[in-house]
């Protein structure tokens, strides 16, 4: 009797330890989260090293500057899953990472650039949005809402550069100076389209999670 109790406990013992062991749903929303921030960098990188980005000094600063945020981002969702008990993702979204490389040899305009970038941004903008109502750890809340707040801008700012390259793309630079009064109408408001990003670009949350 003794020794099946004890079996017992030991088998339940090793179902809960499985269950413990187990990434919750907050650590597999940032394995995915760093997921995306991993294929951006490196799609940012590929983009850095095109003819057509290194002749566009705007879009050398937006992807150098771009390219930065996006490791810190990587880096800040790392050490969150760690704080955690999770294991910190390092691979790409493969979902993403597979988009960056079907696109990338067809990029021949800074249109094109852009577009690509600003799949990147809407991705990780409307993915962060949708983990918000999920998350229970508040300090992964609040380091997605202000993650999610850089992509948001990322995506505006992309958003922008598409309306003046195809109306005016010699006002894709920095600074814009007396020449603002040049810019097309409606190109600024195109940053901006609606009044809240949707989430309906949003990739699951447990999409690129590691294996429990």
């Amino acid at each position: 009797m003794t020794r099946r109790r004890t079996r017992g406990a030991g088998g339940l013992g090793a179902l809960v330890a499985g269950a413990l062991a187990a990434p919750p749903a907050d650590v597999r929303a940032l394995q995915t989260a760093t997921s995306l921030e991993v294929a951006a960098v490196a799609a940012y990188g590929a983009l850095r090293d095109l003819a057509v980005v290194r002749g566009n000094p705007a879009l050398v600063r937006f992807v150098q500057t771009t390219m930065f945020q996006h490791d810190e981002h990587r880096q800040a969702f790392q050490s969150q899953t760690r704080a955690l008990g999770g294991q910190p993702q390092t691979a790409p979204h493969p979902a993403l990472a597979s988009v960056v490389d079907q696109a990338t040899p067809t990029l021949t305009t800074p249109l094109d650039v852009v577009t690509l970038a600003e799949t990147l941004e809407t991705v990780a903008a409307h993915t962060y949005l949708a983990d918000l109502a999920q998350l229970e750890d508040g300090a992964s809340r609040r380091l997605v809402a202000s993650v999610m707040g850089v992509e948001c801008r990322h995506a505006a700012t992309l958003r922008v550069f598409k309306a003046l390259l195809q109306g005016a793309p010699d006002l894709v630079r920095f600074p814009l100076g007396a020449d603002a009064a040049r810019l097309p109408p409606g190109s600024l408001v195109a940053g901006v389209p609606e009044p809240t990003e949707p989430t309906t670009g949003a990739v699951a949350p447990d999409s690129a999670a590691l294996p429990q």
